[in-house]
């Protein structure tokens, strides 16, 4: 059975960075330029309607709890998927996504640091009350209950990555990129508003960046950014290891790369648009309009996963 078909999402701050259509000059600190196009946008509007099919009242029923999905990560202490959405965070179990404690606040981005310690920044849900921007919230359970470590009330993270000791943090606030060893004290790497950072898995301070447009930025924390000319245009990163890193293209092509993203090859395809990856050794991840699908042989096909 193919993935069900969801009505458009709404697209909210994410895609606001990600997906806009709007051309914007992006700079490092270094004054490198970065020409963003993002035109995506118009073509995926045009492609929301309310037109019903078969399976229209199961759809709706998954959109009312995923909302619109903004990452996924694999915990390593037990091998399951999470899902980080616009109405909290799901878990996948035995008989599909369930939801983890009671929470229904916005995650807007979300990491696994180690096993059973995550990361999160997003929004309260409507009527909590508190700051409206969580900065970074850390759950040592696995994700049932959460804390403040950091920046409430001040940062919107729509992209974090942990590597090692260290996290990563695009701020759709102020457009920076930031990086914290503590969780507390943040480190300012310049105006970077990124889609999605990855860090290498064995040299925290190497990252890869992707712009809106598909291009693909390595930044080493003590140098100057690279524009990675042969790179194929890629949204969304993951790094699982020194030697899996895997994108996916604004279109859905599904890339891999053996070298640190200096050469790519393109593996497989995606029915839609993604909007998260991640990936295994054993197991690739990615998350469509369409829903939650998953790889068993290393992108050349997808077959859905299960749904709230």
């Amino acid at each position: 059975m193919g993935p069900v078909r969801l009505s458009c999402p709404s697209f909210d701050l994410i895609w606001s960075m990600r997906m806009c259509a709007t051309r914007k000059s992006l700079s490092l600190s270094s004054g490198l330029p970065l020409v963003v196009g993002l035109s995506m946008a118009a073509a995926l509007l045009a492609s929301c309607s309310s037109t019903e099919n078969p399976t229209a009242s199961a759809a709706a029923a998954a959109e009312e709890e995923f909302g619109h999905i903004h990452s996924l990560d694999v915990n390593p202490a037990d091998d399951t998927l999470y899902v980080a959405s616009h109405h909290g965070v799901f878990a996948l179990g035995a008989d599909g996504f369930e939801r983890v404690g009671e929470e229904r606040f916005d995650a807007m981005s979300f990491t696994i640091a180690d096993a059973d310690r995550f990361l999160m920044s997003g929004h309260p849900e409507p009527g909590a009350g508190g700051p409206a921007h969580f900065g970074l919230s850390e759950s040592t359970d696995s994700g049932r209950t959460w804390r403040s470590l950091s920046l409430e009330g001040e940062a919107d993270f729509h992209a974090l990555e942990a590597a090692g000791d260290r996290v990563y943090g695009v701020d759709s606030q102020s457009g920076r990129l930031m990086s914290t060893e503590d969780g507390r004290r943040w480190r300012d790497l310049g105006q970077l508003p990124a889609a999605d950072v990855a860090a290498h898995p064995g040299n925290s301070d190497l990252v890869l960046l992707t712009d809106g447009s598909g291009s693909l930025v390595r930044l080493q924390v003590s140098g100057s950014p690279e524009l990675v000319q042969s790179a194929p245009r890629l949204l969304l990163l993951d790094w699982d290891s020194e030697d899996l890193l895997v994108g996916a293209g604004p279109e859905g092509s599904v890339y891999r790369s053996d070298d640190g993203g200096d050469s790519w090859r393109e593996v497989g395809s995606l029915p839609d648009v993604p909007y998260a990856l991640t990936a295994t050794e054993s197991r690739w991840y990615a998350a469509t309009e369409g829903g939650v699908l998953v790889s068993t042989d290393t992108g050349a096909t997808w077959s859905e996963v299960g749904r709230p």
